[in-house]
């Protein structure tokens, strides 16, 4: 069992909100980082010995990986609508990635008193019941037992990754009483999608799944491009030449996992849409309540999903016309001492916020993610 204290539990002893005491912490957020000042985005970033780098791409400034002391200042700097909904990317088996998703967590849930909830890919529709009980049941129910939610959930059979990789964020959803929310497809829908293609399903399943989008032509070009194929001048897929990054393949096999990779970022697009709302909604809140209609989600999902906006971003605003925010954790190429020169300044297209990290060796790599890597139903 996990023994948790609540911030909002001592910030309410206190007669002050969750958001003030998280915000009151800002300056002893759990990084190691070296603290710094923003600096231009012309000079090199000055970290110490930081093992990561956090570059806002609408200002061009580099600055410490802190969420919790940036992103209120980040949001105020940006025109438009407060964002409702804020993509958090990750390499799976990167642990400080981990970390940053968390800090973010922190800072969403700093902004105010709205609700903040947490969206998983690494979790279906149907675990639903498994992530409520671990967030807000009591310990007969299985209340903060990791141990037990992995077993409800079939973690290592459904996702596959370790589940200590995102222990530290579950405690903090459990402690905070911040909803967690399955947001993915099962893996036999997606499975059956790349080996068959969408057509092929059967037609009460396939009335079962949100309406894909397969006309995305960057969306498209991304997915090509990672599985080192093409595009043609009609925008067909043309796949690698050879073997390929991912072993050979025909131009319809390419078709048909592209199929499925679209599938997996409209299902879990509708599944945000289905909490987050301009409006209150009936079910959307735990255990079929109704929805404040003014919560925010911080959603943790494979970079591929994120960066661009064009995966679940973009998707999910077109869905529920409100606005996003995007952070893309990448890693690079890091000296023994200090930080890298050279940082790459990615355009605002590509995401909000970039943190640059060192990279990590894959570890911990299950059978079954092994074989979602080999069978078509790639983390791109």
């Amino acid at each position: 069992m996990l023994a948790l204290a609540s911030t909002s539990i001592v910030a309410g002893s206190l007669g002050i909100t969750r958001a003030d005491a998280l915000r009151s912490a800002a300056a002893g957020a759990v990084f190691s980082f070296s603290p710094s000042t923003a600096t231009a985005a012309s000079a090199a970033p000055s970290v110490g010995s930081s093992a990561a780098v956090l570059y806002d791409t609408r200002s061009g400034l580099f600055m410490e990986a802190n969420p919790l002391k940036y992103l209120s200042a980040a949001l105020a700097a940006n025109e438009g609508a407060m964002p409702r909904v804020f993509f958090a990317g990750e390499e799976h088996t990167h642990k400080l990635h981990h970390t940053v998703q968390l800090e973010m967590i922190k800072a969403v849930a700093a902004l105010d008193d709205a609700p903040t909830l947490i969206g998983l890919e690494m979790c279906w529709r149907q675990h639903q019941p498994a992530l409520d009980a671990f967030v807000f049941g009591d310990e007969a129910q299985g209340g903060g037992d990791l141990e037990k939610l992995a077993q409800r959930t079939r973690w290592s059979v459904t996702w596959g990754y370790p589940i200590e990789l995102y222990a530290d964020v579950l405690a903090f959803a459990r402690a905070e009483r911040l909803r967690l929310c399955g947001l993915n497809t099962p893996y036999p829908v997606v499975q059956a999608v790349s080996k068959e293609g969408l057509d092929a399903l059967r037609p009460e399943l396939r009335q079962l799944l949100p309406r894909v989008d397969l006309t995305n032509l960057e969306h498209r070009r991304r997915f090509a491009e990672a599985m080192g194929g093409s595009l043609d001048a009609d925008n067909a897929l043309v796949p690698p030449v050879g073997e390929g990054a991912h072993g050979p393949m025909t131009a319809p096999e390419l078709q048909r996992m592209y199929e499925a990779m679209t599938l997996w970022d409209e299902f879990m697009a509708s599944s945000i849409a289905g909490y987050i709302s301009a409006t209150p909604k009936v079910g959307a809140a735990p255990f079929g309540g109704t929805s404040l209609g003014t919560e925010r989600m911080v959603v943790m999902a494979g970079s591929s999903h994120i960066r661009g906006r064009v995966g679940m971003p973009d998707r999910f605003t077109r869905r529920a016309e409100l606005p996003t925010f995007t952070l893309l954790p990448l890693s690079v190429p890091w000296p023994a001492v200090g930080a890298p020169k050279g940082l790459a300044k990615l355009p605002a297209t590509e995401a909000d916020w970039v943190v640059y990290t060192r990279p990590q060796p894959a570890e911990g790599l299950s059978l079954v993610a092994s074989r979602r890597l080999s069978t078509g139903v790639l983390e791109i």
